[in-house]
């Protein structure tokens, strides 16, 4: 949970003393820009090779706002929903959950030292806006499944869950409030324990059989989050809190069996450190794919395939232009260069879209058959009439038997 995470290290900072505005987004940008420029460069050369001018001029449109970090934004504008067959088939489309997240590190910093210096306000504050973000999200789930699901100030508590419990856990902000008490016990559980001998053992094994417990609902939180997910918006908030609880469960009882040894294991921590840039190129080989498919999924072995084309690329994105690149220290220059890259993909994305997908880089042939491997209209009433959606849509793929039925 990059709240929790992220939180600790502000809260640290701002103990010390030793805060900085500046050197917070330049670690963001150094852990963000050199992976994502590598995206937005290696999927425009993709979509030059297998997009239909349309479809390019659309993508030059989503690496404008990906570097923006505004997926989320253009998604709401431009889409019929998460789970509509226009979605799924931007292959940028999955940076709408990097955009929220980023979104919420533009301001929380400046929250959360304001609250800091007011006499330190964090958790009570925090918890106040985890309430209000939620009833957001509750409320436009009935009324505007799209907002609801792309927006910021209605996924705000997913990642305030986080901090909130980065809050808890800190002295200096709750040592008046619900921490202090537990600790105070703690310490006085070891006092016995330093004394009583025999005891030592049994205080042990209720501890560790505490922490699995724990650990093993976090899980299965989790596990029930992942079974009962639907496209059926009206029950999304309550069902994202079963995988945020349960990650909360396996963050508080991080020194379980189960958190050290499997957990922590090399394969689930090499899986960790290498999320983050599987996560960006998992999905654009699909998203090509299915547009050269008729806006179909390709079938279970090419996906298979792809996938692990996403994997080769992520480790080749980690080793060769992350990590060099994380190691080293962070300076103006490097802060400076690397904005610079992504601004220079986004530039390469305007171009892109202003030349309408360089209709002239395709021979005939080659134009002719991308173009008839979607048979697919080009038409955005479906997605009006089955989504309530009042956008200005470019496009809206539907096969002409459902497009013509839900207009009857």
């Amino acid at each position: 949970m990059s709240g929790y995470l992220i939180s600790t290290i502000i809260f640290r900072s701002l103990e010390k003393e030793s805060f900085s505005f500046l050197d917070f987004y330049a670690r963001r940008i150094r852990r963000i820009f050199p992976a994502l420029a590598f995206l937005l460069l290696g999927v425009i050369l993709l979509g030059s090779l297998f997009l239909t001018p349309e479809e390019f001029k659309n993508l030059g449109k989503q690496t404008i706002y990906g570097f923006a970090f505004g997926e989320n934004i253009f998604l709401i504008r431009h889409s019929g929903g998460y789970w509509d067959t226009a979605t799924e088939m931007k292959p940028l489309m999955h940076l709408w959950t990097l955009a929220v997240e980023e979104q919420y590190y533009i301001f929380y910093p400046l929250l959360c030292w304001i609250l800091w210096k007011v006499k330190k306000r964090v958790l009570p504050v925090l918890c106040v806006l985890w309430l209000v973000s939620f009833g957001f999200d509750l409320y436009q789930s009935q009324t505007s499944s799209i907002v609801a699901f792309f927006s910021l100030h209605t996924r705000f508590w997913e990642l305030c869950t986080g901090c909130i419990l980065a809050a808890l856990v800190n002295p200096s902000i709750s040592s008046k409030g619900l921490v202090q008490p537990i600790a105070s016990k703690l310490r006085e559980e070891r006092a016995r324990e330093l004394v009583g001998g025999g005891k030592i053992k049994l205080l042990t094994n209720l501890r560790e059989k505490r922490n699995s417990i724990g650990s093993v609902a976090g899980l299965v939180f989790i596990s029930a989050g992942i079974l009962f997910a639907t496209g059926d918006a009206t029950y999304r908030p309550l069902l994202i809190l079963l995988p945020v609880f349960g990650t909360l469960l396996l963050i508080i009882f991080r020194d379980s069996w189960i958190n050290k040894n499997v957990l922590s294991s090399s394969p689930f921590v090499f899986v960790g450190l290498i999320s983050y840039t599987w996560y960006l190129w998992h999905w654009p080989l699909l998203s090509i794919a299915r547009n050269l498919n008729g806006g179909n999924l390709p079938n279970y072995p090419t996906c298979f395939f792809l996938l692990l084309i996403g994997l080769a690329l992520s480790l080749f994105s980690y080793f060769i232009i992350e990590t060099p690149i994380r190691k080293k220290a962070i300076t103006k220059k490097l802060t400076i260069s690397l904005s610079i890259c992504v601004f220079c993909c986004t530039l390469l994305g305007l171009l892109v879209q202003s030349l309408d997908g360089f209709p002239g880089r395709l021979g005939d042939s080659a134009a002719a058959a991308l173009s008839s491997k979607n048979t697919f209209p080009k038409q955005n009433k479906y997605a009006k009439v089955k989504y309530g959606c009042s956008a200005d849509l470019e496009f809206c793929w539907a096969p002409e038997n459902l497009l013509r039925d839900s207009i009857e």
